[in-house]
């Protein structure tokens, strides 16, 4: 059984370096891939003067389907948008691990499922949609190409709307190791296997004999449980910070190299409501702000809540920021 990278920090010990305050219950493991299918605001917090250059990631060089019902909680325009706008999605299809698959607060039709409320939001806002969930546990990127887009049914009419979280599970081999055998393992292998797995999915998505009304893509960044801040007793090592740093910065690279394709950046505005949300000693403690997880790397369902708060935040002020 694979260990999901954030659930593997709690074992290392001594020889790595995120965390600050009681560690939170060591629940969350995700299963193998293979074995199957909150609050309201961004509280978003400014970290650009603390990112890193480190080791780009890609080439290792230093510088259950179902109908949605309308959901009245979120905010925005009824009915079908004019002006300069995108198509409207008909299909929302939901790739990723178990954070998509919503583990720990009810599953894929869970209320507090953030990809569900996404597209009850949609339904609520823009019109009837389908929601086909097709996120397994403990997926890497990989398994999008390799297993998860097989089950996406092609050729129908229909504009869709794409939804992907994943990459913690990528990073799950190289937190017990040392940072040199992490930026190795990296750099000479994993990056560049994100990197081929990243081209055949938007080659897939972008393909119009598969998606014939065209699709936008929501991509996500991975936020990081323990609040970007290294001390005991979790023991992740700044290098392997940078390391998430890095491979969301590729993330948001892939976003903008496509015109169909969006992020949402889930990092920055998770920080501080992370297990170390109520010790004044992280960076980023606010003694107004709560905790959003909900086990060791899962969210809690305000945790939840705010995932899709930041990807509509995405929906209005970007992809439909030019409708009536």
């Amino acid at each position: 059984m694979r260990m999901d990278w954030l659930r593997m920090a709690i074992l290392v010990g001594s020889s790595l370096t995120v965390a600050c305050g009681d560690p939170a219950d060591p629940t969350g493991m995700d299963p193998d891939p293979t074995e199957g299918s909150g609050a309201t605001g961004s509280d978003p917090h400014d970290t650009s003067s603390m990112e890193p250059d480190p080791a780009d990631p890609d080439t290792g060089e230093t510088s259950g389907t179902s109908t949605d019902s309308a959901d009245t909680s979120t905010g925005g325009s009824t009915g079908e948008p004019s002006g300069d706008c995108p198509p409207i999605p008909t299909r929302m299809v939901v790739l990723g691990d178990s954070i998509t698959a919503c583990a720990g607060v009810g599953g894929k039709d869970s209320d507090d499922c953030s990809p569900r409320r996404l597209s009850d939001y949609f339904a609520a806002n823009y019109g009837p949609i389908t929601y086909e969930n097709l996120a397994v546990g403990g997926a890497v990127t990989r398994n999008i190409p390799q297993n998860q887009l097989d089950d996406i049914p092609v050729g129908m009419p229909g504009h869709v709307l794409v939804m992907i979280y994943i990459g913690g599970n990528d990073l799950a081999q190289y937190i017990p190791g040392s940072d040199q055998a992490a930026l190795d393992g990296w750099n000479n292998t994993t990056g560049p296997e994100v990197a081929q797995a990243w081209e055949e999915i938007l080659a897939f998505l972008g393909d119009a004999g598969n998606f014939p009304d065209g699709v936008t893509l929501l991509m996500n960044t991975q936020y990081n449980p323990f609040d970007d801040y290294t001390a005991p007793p979790y023991f992740v090592s700044q290098v392997k910070i940078d390391l998430l740093h890095a491979h969301n910065d590729a993330l948001i690279e892939r976003a903008a190299s496509q015109p169909w394709a969006f992020i949402a950046d889930q990092h920055p505005s998770y920080l501080g409501h992370g297990h170390y949300f109520d010790d004044p000693g992280c960076p980023y403690y606010d003694p107004t702000f709560e905790g959003w997880m909900g086990d060791l790397i899962h969210p809690n369902p305000a945790g939840h809540h705010h995932l899709t708060d930041v990807m509509v935040d995405v929906v209005e002020q970007e992809i439909y920021a030019g409708c009536e």
